[in-house]
């Protein structure tokens, strides 16, 4: 088993690598397809990649936890947080912000939203994101947190008593909005973890079978998180696959964290996932709005919906890399 020491867990960077390349996939042939009404137009379309962040929420509960493990006091941890999130987000928000006004649409807010951005509080004030998959990091946000309230309360060892009590809460709420037809704002969605607080209560209980052992009652409660991911509803998006995928996905993500745990994956440990996990954060910020803007630009000039593909990864790369 593992062990909360300060050694890196080469795994979880090999399946942030996996995350991230599966979500540009899935944005750079299903959603650039949706939105260009073409039809399979790259001989496939990666829509299981949409999965992608469900596997960056499972392995965020692991490694915030892991983390706060590891801190002092609260302040570590914000401060850890902040230097991770923030300086590589701004870089991403002024990148994107530039080269969409000058080969993309330009973001409909303008400067206004632009200057918003930074602060990673835009739906707040009723701007939209300059690039979509920011809503993620809204989601993290809160999960973050509301981690660092419990630390600050002293609760981080009764964390494990804590998760029946979350995951009680969101099945009420979501069978309460399933009888009532209530639809619950996407601030409140966010703010309570509403869709996805299963997904990092199952990467907290897999830290906790890492750190110490599987037992029975961690093994209940990530049945528990299963369930959850049947019942809960998700945000209605045409682009989004059936919900048996969903569910499917899940728990294959949750097979996967098991073989990690268990150290069975130490074969996903090469060098070329491990480059992915590291720039994983920064090519998931800039790899969507940007790829698409190029893809576009290069299909009106003429280019093959292939080399667009290839030439906005790379961009996309080397954007990550700098």
């Amino acid at each position: 088993m593992g062990n909360p020491s300060g050694k890196r867990i080469e795994e979880i960077d090999a399946l942030r690598g996996i995350a991230a390349l599966s979500v540009l996939l899935f944005h750079y042939s299903k959603i650039f397809d949706y939105y260009h009404h073409l039809d399979n137009s790259l001989g496939f379309q990666f829509s299981i990649g949409y999965y992608g962040v469900y596997l960056f929420f499972v392995i965020s509960g692991f490694v915030i936890l892991l983390s706060l493990h590891r801190c002092r006091t609260g302040l570590d941890f914000v401060v850890s947080r902040f230097s991770r999130l923030f300086p590589a987000y701004w870089a991403a928000v002024i990148i994107s912000f530039i080269v969409l006004s000058w080969i993309g649409s330009p973001p409909r807010g303008g400067l206004v939203q632009f200057l918003v951005s930074f602060t990673m509080l835009e739906r707040v004030f009723g701007l939209q994101h300059i690039d979509t998959v920011y809503w993620t990091l809204n989601v993290e946000m809160s999960f973050y947190g509301w981690m660092l309230l419990l630390f600050s309360f002293g609760g981080l060892n009764k964390i494990q008593k804590a998760i029946p009590v979350v995951l009680a809460f969101q099945l009420l709420l979501a069978l309460y909005s399933h009888w009532s037809g209530h639809v619950y704002s996407q601030g409140i969605k966010v703010l309570f973890l509403i869709e996805y607080a299963h997904l990092f209560c199952a990467g907290t209980l897999f830290y906790l079978a890492w750190a110490d052992r599987f037992t029975w009652e961690r093994v209940a409660l990530l049945a528990w998180c299963l369930i959850n991911q049947t019942l809960v509803p998700f945000r209605d998006f045409d682009w989004v696959p059936p919900t048996v995928w969903g569910d499917l996905a899940v728990g294959l993500i949750f097979f996967v964290m098991f073989l990690v745990v268990r150290g069975r994956l130490r074969w996903l440990v090469n060098p070329v996932l491990l480059f992915l996990g590291t720039i994983s954060y920064p090519l998931y910020l800039v790899h969507n709005a940007i790829g698409r803007a190029v893809m576009e630009d290069l299909a009106a000039r003429g280019w093959s919906r292939w080399s667009g593909v290839f030439v906005a990864a790379a961009f996309s790369f080397l954007i990550a890399l700098s």
